[in-house]
């Protein structure tokens, strides 16, 4: 987790925020209006709905990756 930009952060925090209220699974589109209330709030940049679907991408693969260990 350190390793994450300050938007890979917010979109972990929106995914969380999500599963804390058992909203998940979830459309990406659905979490990227939280990711941007969540920057908003944070007064962080926010990128594309692209990149967050590849933040999250790259979160599913590090917990595949994790799970082999």
């Amino acid at each position: 987790m350190q390793e994450l930009t300050t938007q890979g952060h917010a979109v972990l925090c929106a995914l969380a925020y999500q599963q804390a209220l058992d909203e998940v699974p979830i459309r990406s589109r659905d979490l990227y209006d939280r990711y941007l209330k969540i920057c908003d709030r944070l007064d962080a940049d926010s990128v594309s709905e692209r990149r967050v679907r590849d933040h999250l991408s790259d979160m599913n693969m590090l917990q595949a990756n994790l799970s082999n260990y």
